[in-house]
């Protein structure tokens, strides 16, 4: 049986799925990668075959409805196998069926087959020291202590592309102390990892130091040339050089502090 199609007169559409253009001619399906046929209905008026088949056939899709297939075979586009239906049953279908995409079958997917076995793959319980492990939703099997351990983890990956072991490698290779101060952590302090700004703010890592030897020291300083000139200036004074002799210096006495008092009004 054909019908004339509901978007435009000259094209007709049949119960079986098939579209007929002006010419008389067949017009031919181009199945999309997620596996649904359209066609085109002129230049740049792209249509699924299996929605135009119902709107020419059922009429309009209903509110809050969308086309289903009753076999699950998406090139079946057939109005036998086509209905108006919601989407909960619709989904309950693609679980029927075994058709329900899922992981690296989804044609938006960003991860291949492999990555997604590996997923499947993973613990679902949470122990000391496993939340390397542990990601996306299987979060939830890991104890507060991992989920930290975790998140801490990812933000060295993340923004210095070391990990947590290799980042207690640097701190031993130290002796477990700052480099510059000498001073070990104390309970709770997080030493931080200090990077060369060679290009904008990206460079190599150089180690492990203190909160105070990275941001006023070597934050300010920012370079070797300016640290080197600066360690010869501490270790060899222009001024005792110019005077010849050490010129010691009481400094700037401290100014009594005084306090105003407000007139009353």
């Amino acid at each position: 049986m054909w019908k004339v199609s509901p978007y435009d007169d000259r094209y007709l559409v049949s119960d079986n799925g098939c579209v007929k253009g002006p010419s008389g001619r067949y017009l031919k399906h181009v199945v999309h990668k997620d596996g649904y046929h359209y066609v085109w209905l002129g230049k740049g008026n792209r249509h699924a075959v299996h929605r135009l088949v119902l709107e020419t056939f059922e009429g309009p899709c209903p509110d809050g409805m969308e086309a289903c297939h009753g076999d699950g075979d998406r090139g079946n586009n057939g109005i036998e196998n086509l209905r108006w239906d919601t989407r909960p049953n619709n989904s309950a279908d693609k679980a029927g069926h075994g058709t329900q995409q899922r992981g690296a079958a989804v044609s938006t997917s960003k991860v291949t087959g492999d990555v997604v076995s590996s997923f499947e793959k993973l613990p679902r319980t949470c122990q000391c020291g496993c939340q390397s492990e542990l990601t996306g939703r299987q979060l939830k099997y890991a104890t507060e202590n991992c989920k930290k351990v975790g998140n801490r983890n990812a933000w060295l990956l993340k923004t210095y592309g070391i990990t947590q072991k290799e980042y207690d490698l640097i701190l031993e290779f130290q002796g477990g102390v700052c480099p510059l101060c000498k001073r070990a952590p104390r309970a709770g302090e997080i030493f931080h990892v200090d990077h060369e700004h060679r290009v904008g703010q990206g460079g190599p890592v150089r180690g492990i130091i203190c909160a105070y030897d990275n941001t006023r020291i070597i934050g300010r300083l920012k370079s070797f040339e300016r640290a080197q000139a600066m360690a010869d200036y501490l270790r060899d004074p222009p001024a005792t050089r110019a005077l010849g002799r050490e010129q010691w210096a009481d400094g700037r006495p401290k100014k009594k502090r005084t306090y105003k008092r407000r007139k009353r009004k």
